[in-house]
């Protein structure tokens, strides 16, 4: 019998494995490669002393990396939450464990890499495994090909595997002697790395996030001024021109280019030409054109019409030359300027200068130049700032379609939290003016900045106070935001295992968690997942479980909540992610080292500065605490590292997000 080939469909396409019907169960794989090189290759490794870094220690930040990301690389790979990747090197020469004595340099020598790969999904993680060795190894090669561009990458393999319903395998010829045959441990040292294998990419992050989040797509109709911040729900077009008349684009006079060129080719006395040279044109003034208060004649051959900046162009002109050009006869002008009575009689007579290089319409804004009638001036999606609010005045708009406002829940769980209304209710005390903290209590700060964080974002705030670390009080909270219809619920969380706890069991019986940890610093037990509400039903109501330290809000607020909720609102590209959910990230020199470890992407306060050379420049705030709110004041950027990265030195490039206006 032939089997049935899994990864396509009938018509031969290539498609992933459905595994949802499978059972979730603890999967492990441990896979084995070697790389082969010089003694002295292996010397250099061996004391850390190759010229781009420790080799290994590098060569296990990408195995790791690699694991986490397999889905990316592999085509029909399921993306996976690992709760371990650990890496595992071994030195090796002739066959020789030990390497304590100089290698001789007729020896074969090499190195093993052991990866150990764990998750509790519905399918295995051997490719993860495989793929973190095989990247390992390319590392060093890549590190070292400059001494030995010999090395052989060789004997890459899957040693165990282990879970589903396939059960237990193990290469007959290599696990049955290993001390890890049983339980599949290898004792990666990740001690000097921040990595976390249950933690996802804030890309990864980002990509869920924008999967699970839909747009509202209720509307109403709003008065001009009352759609400022709000997003468009339909196309603005236009059912007029802007300008909706010809015009002059300054103040000036009003004349046909061709009756000029004609005056130009005629024969021209001496006096004609001032000191330059310039050629110079004589015109009857023949009336006064002013915005709102047009000239009604015609304007025939050798005459002008002296105009304003938006007044409509008469008829018989083209062109507007601008008054500094414009000599008037001494006998039209008085004390006060150029006689009006004087031009409405046409008994004025001007004069041009530096016309040679004056050209048609110059100086003319054409009607519809702007906006044509049927134009789409403005996108669904679109957030009306003052700009477009000022677009769709010009258009004559007196209403506008918007999306509804997202209705946003949120509250700060923590035994140790003082609400400071609830301390102004007790005490009978103004809000500034609250009372002394009991020991081991701390002011909620957390509700405070997302207030102020959602403020900028024109939202319906849903404020659910301070909740205890309790169960019941946690659910019932919930259940108020889905009552009250929110489209998104914000938790800040304390610091208790138990509050922890509670929220996980809460949300994964009330709806779906999609994200647990993000490689992130601060913020990484971020959570993220879909509720369902009222009945069973689902809509787009969505849950984020912020970490409780201060920095850590105001970070993953920026990072993930920012984007998701212009996303939600309909704002045309809300659900951009990049390094900083869509913001604008600049490149700069930072003035001061910054320390790191590898394994998560971090975002350092840091203060953006102009130096004595005119550059723009950051340095960082200094302490890096999740806990220092003060920074935040300090701060106005983010200093945004890479996972991979182990810290800058002083004078070395970096990406800097520029904090929004207003802080």
């Amino acid at each position: 019998m032939t089997a049935t080939p899994t990864h396509f469909n009938a018509r031969g396409e290539a498609q992933m494995v459905d595994v949802g019907n499978k059972p979730l169960s603890h999967r492990r794989a441990i896979a084995q490669g070697r790389i082969v090189m010089s003694p002295k290759t292996l010397n250099i490794i061996r004391a850390g002393t190759a010229s781009k870094g420790d080799v290994l220690a590098i060569a296990r930040v990408a195995a790791i990396m690699a694991a986490k990301k397999t889905a990316e690389l592999i085509p029909l790979c399921h993306p996976l939450m690992l709760n371990k990747v650990s890496v595992e090197f071994e030195f090796d020469a002739d066959g020789q464990a030990d390497l304590t004595a100089d290698l001789d340099a007729d020896s074969p020598a090499n190195i093993a890499c052991r990866v150990t790969t764990e998750t509790s999904e519905r399918t295995g993680v051997e490719m993860e495994a495989l793929t973190a060795v095989q990247v390992a190894l390319l590392t060093i090669y890549d590190m070292c090909k400059a001494v030995d561009r010999g090395m052989t990458i060789t004997d890459v393999r899957l040693l165990h595997k282990s879970g589903g319903a396939s059960g237990v395998w193990n290469s007959p010829d290599v696990m049955a002697d290993s001390p890890d045959a049983d339980t599949g441990e290898a004792a990666g040292d990740l001690q000097s790395c921040d990595f976390d294998a249950a933690a996802i990419s804030v890309a990864r992050a980002h990509e869920i996030i924008n999967q699970t989040v839909s747009p509202i797509t209720r509307t109403q109709t709003l008065k001009l001024k009352a759609s400022l911040r709000r997003v468009l729900a339909s196309d603005v077009v236009s059912k007029t021109r802007v300008p909706n008349h010809t015009n002059s684009a300054m103040d000036g006079y009003a004349f046909a280019a061709d009756d000029l060129t004609a005056d130009l080719t005629a024969d021209r006395a001496a006096d004609d030409l001032n000191k330059e040279g310039d050629l110079r044109a004589e015109f009857l003034v023949v009336g006064s054109a002013l915005a709102g208060a047009p000239f009604c004649g015609e304007v025939k051959r050798g005459e002008c019409v002296r105009i304003m900046t938006g007044a409509v162009m008469p008829a018989g002109t083209d062109t507007v030359i601008m008054q500094e050009r414009v000599t008037v006869d001494e006998g039209d002008v008085d004390e006060a300027g150029v006689d009006d009575k004087a031009v409405d009689e046409g008994e004025i007579k001007v004069r041009f200068s530096g016309v040679a290089t004056l050209k048609r319409g110059a100086n003319v804004r054409y009607a519809g130049e702007d906006v044509e009638i049927g134009d789409v001036v403005l996108s669904r999606g679109t957030r009306v700032g003052a700009s477009q609010l000022g677009v769709m005045a010009s258009l004559g708009m007196i209403e506008v379609e918007v999306f509804r406002k997202p209705r946003i829940a949120y509250l700060s769980c923590g035994d140790e939290l003082r609400s400071l209304a609830a301390q102004d209710k007790a005490a009978g005390i103004a809000a500034d003016a609250a009372g002394a903290l009991e020991l081991g209590e701390v002011y909620d700060s957390n509700r405070y900045t997302l207030h102020a964080m959602l403020n900028d974002l024109t939202v319906e705030e849903i404020d659910l106070g301070v909740v205890a670390d309790d169960r019941a009080a946690i659910a019932a909270a919930i259940d108020e935001a889905t009552h009250k219809r929110a489209d998104l619920i914000i938790t800040t969380a304390g610091a208790s295992v138990g509050e922890a706890d509670y929220m996980k069991e809460i949300l994964g019986h009330k709806g779906e968690i999609k994200i647990e940890k993000v490689a992130i610093k601060p913020g990484r037990p971020l959570s993220f997942g879909k509720l369902t509400l009222g009945e069973g039903k689902r809509n787009n109501a969505v849950f984020f479980g912020l970490p409780g330290n201060p920095v850590s809000v105001m970070v993953t607020f920026q990072i993930f909540l920012k984007s998701a909720i212009k996303r939600l609102s309909g704002e045309i590209g809300g659900e951009n992610g990049g390094e900083i959910g869509g913001a604008t990230v600049l490149k700069m020199r930072t003035t001061t080292a910054v320390v790191k470890r590898a394994g998560r992407m971090e975002y350092q306060r840091g203060v953006m500065s102009r130096n004595a050379q005119g550059e723009n420049v950051v340095s960082s705030t200094g302490e890096q605490g999740s806990g220092i709110l003060s920074s935040m004041c300090r701060a106005n950027c983010f200093i945004i590292l890479a996972e991979d990265s182990v810290g800058v030195a002083a004078g070395e490039w970096v990406s800097v997000q520029p904090f929004a206006a207003g802080g």
